[in-house]
């Protein structure tokens, strides 16, 4: 789920858009693949080509934007060293839409979408629900030769307790037509611009100095543009709406045990639990994810549980560096350094 989605219960105030309309000029290093006639969208960062790949699939945060702008320090960071690509999932940027979106869905078209990639060696690193794409895909890929491993970054929680509390922050999303009218008829449109402005302020502060010249602001302010976009904003409810059964499948769905993993845990709860101190359930779901974490961790061959004392969700913009060591972490496993589990 995401960290502050908590706070957005009862308010619709979580939004994403469609994203042909605004250039006809895609950024440099994208392109749309094609799906038997679905686009979906990627973003090829620097110009390694060689060695491993790395896959950045994204995920929700308080207002439920789950885009590659996520990605816009990141990205760049990663591909002086690495092939670098991010994916978009239907509804989400320059990709095209679908019926039915969904994370799953995402993971079941990830080995045809890495095919046309010509990717063969590669990490997956998951933010947030992504986690529920990288379920599906390992359970939907008969093998899977060229997954060095897989980075989580607060992954969604799968046990049943934590499931039956994410679905809450679903309800105001259920009627997918009723809130598909309301968007589109531009009654969305203040709050929209609103969130986007406090987004865009919590990422400026959020970066840390030394980095700030590495962020690509022309890439995420396009996107942050598209965002506002009414198409666009009622796609992303609509899979807002699917996150149930994507839980659902998840849960039936677990991880193998065969795969380096590297979990990185923020401390995002605890705004949440700040907010709200009379919720005992917000305190719960903190400490339930955590010793779910632990154990997954405990369970692979070869894993790494990192914990952070940041508070900030968007660990891709507020702390790069502790991803470059994930990375190098799940890399290392496949170097002779497997049948270890640490925690930091």
């Amino acid at each position: 789920m995401t960290k502050l989605s908590i706070l957005c219960v009862g308010l619709l105030l979580c939004l994403p858009l469609n994203t042909h309309g605004l250039e006809d000029r895609l950024p440099e290093g994208s392109q749309l693949i094609d799906l038997d006639g679905r686009e979906v969208y990627s973003r090829e960062w620097g110009d390694i080509k060689q060695g491993p790949a790395l896959i950045l699939l994204s995920g929700p945060t308080d207002h439920w934007h789950s885009d590659s702008a996520w990605f816009s320090l990141l990205g760049p960071i990663l591909a002086d060293n690495y092939r670098t690509i991010t994916l978009d999932r239907p509804g989400a940027t320059w990709s095209g839409s679908v019926p039915e979106p969904g994370y799953s869905a995402f993971g079941e078209s990830l080995g045809l979408i890495l095919e046309r990639l010509a990717v063969t060696d590669y990490v997956l690193v998951a933010f947030a629900s992504s986690n529920l794409t990288v379920n599906s895909f390992l359970a939907t890929e008969t093998s899977v030769p060229g997954l060095r491993g897989l980075v989580l970054i607060d992954p969604d929680t799968l046990v049943p307790e934590t499931v039956a509390f994410y679905k809450e922050f679903t309800g105001p999303f259920r009627d997918r037509e009723a809130v598909r009218e309301y968007v589109l008829a531009g009654k969305y449109a203040e709050r929209a611009q609103q969130i986007n402005e406090k987004e865009h302020a919590e990422i400026r502060a959020m970066v840390p100095e030394r980095y700030e010249h590495r962020v690509d602001w022309s890439y995420l302010e396009r996107i942050f543009a598209l965002r506002l976009e009414p198409q666009h904003i009622a796609e992303r409810f609509a899979e807002v709406a699917a996150y149930n059964e994507d839980l659902d499948i998840a849960m039936k769905r677990p991880l193998p045990t065969d795969i380096p993993l590297v979990i990185i845990d923020s401390d995002f709860e605890s705004k949440a639990i700040a907010a709200e101190p009379d919720k005992p359930e917000l305190s719960e779901w903190r400490e339930t994810s955590t010793a779910w974490y632990q154990a997954l961790v405990a369970k692979a061959d070869c894993g790494h549980y990192l914990p952070l004392e940041s508070d900030e969700h968007l660990v891709m913009m507020a702390d790069p560096d502790i991803v470059i060591k994930a990375v190098g972490l799940v890399l290392d496993c496949g170097s002779g350094a497997k049948d270890k589990q640490s925690v930091e």
